[in-house]
């Protein structure tokens, strides 16, 4: 009795950890971009936050330490007031020995803002600097070009359109 009893309580303890592991992934929340959108979702198809791609910009941090993690670019701008939902970092690439660059989503107004304030800001020794574009068409462009590739798919648009769709369709 005193085996059976110690397995039972082996079994529960295990249970009761799965239950937790469950509940931590459940309140768990994930930002992603898609098509250009912003979207953060959770656990049970909740979505929170969903900022449109004609409302966001591309920020592009330049001048950044080689070996800076997406966590530290993350904390960089939550430092400066801008909500973790209203952004997303895309990526850090190495442009050179010493340099490296960040590319993220952000809400169009929130990351102008942003991005004025961080341009010349020194973040470990060195002096940011922060393009912003006009706005983050690049998902769309990638929507578009698949949709009209479709052969089943037929669109009139203005000239300029469809001069831009034989251009990039090449």
């Amino acid at each position: 009795m005193g085996v059976a009893a110690a397995a039972e309580r082996v079994r529960e303890r295990a249970r009761e950890h799965a239950r937790e592991i469950g509940r931590e992934e459940a309140a768990k929340t994930i930002t992603q971009v898609v098509l250009g959108s912003i979207v953060t979702y959770s656990t049970g198809l909740n979505i929170p936050s969903l900022i449109a791609g004609f409302e966001t910009c591309t920020l592009h941090v330049k001048n950044l330490p080689l070996g800076v993690s997406e966590g530290e670019v993350r904390d960089l701008f939550v430092l400066h007031g801008m909500n973790i939902e209203h952004f997303h970092v895309v990526g850090i690439k190495k442009v050179s020995d010493e340099k490296s660059e960040a590319r993220i989503i952000s809400d169009a107004e929130a990351g102008r803002f942003l991005a004025s304030r961080l341009d010349g800001f020194e973040f470990k020794d060195d002096m940011l600097s922060v393009d912003v574009s006009a706005s983050n068409t690049l998902g769309v462009r990638a929507l578009c070009r698949r949709v009209y590739r479709h052969p089943s798919c037929t669109r009139k648009g203005t000239g300029t359109q469809q001069q831009d769709l034989r251009e990039s369709s090449r």
